[in-house]
């Protein structure tokens, strides 16, 4: 039970830092840009080209395992 509360802990820990580093991104390309809503549109596009590219490359490697 405790490991399971640790482990929820740190996903939430690591949920919280990645929401951070996300409005920071936005600050500084809005910076960049001049435009808020291209830096929000940027960073959006980024996360989602990571995700997708996540999931093809970890979708790849388990296809290999049986288990």
């Amino acid at each position: 039970m405790k490991q399971k509360m640790l482990f929820l802990f740190i996903i939430f820990l690591t949920g919280t830092t990645s929401l951070i580093y996300q409005i920071l991104w936005i600050r500084e390309f809005s910076l960049l840009f001049g435009v808020h809503v291209f830096s929000l549109s940027t960073v959006l596009a980024a996360f989602m080209a990571g995700l997708a590219l996540g999931s093809y490359v970890f979708g790849r490697l388990a296809d290999r395992f049986t288990r």
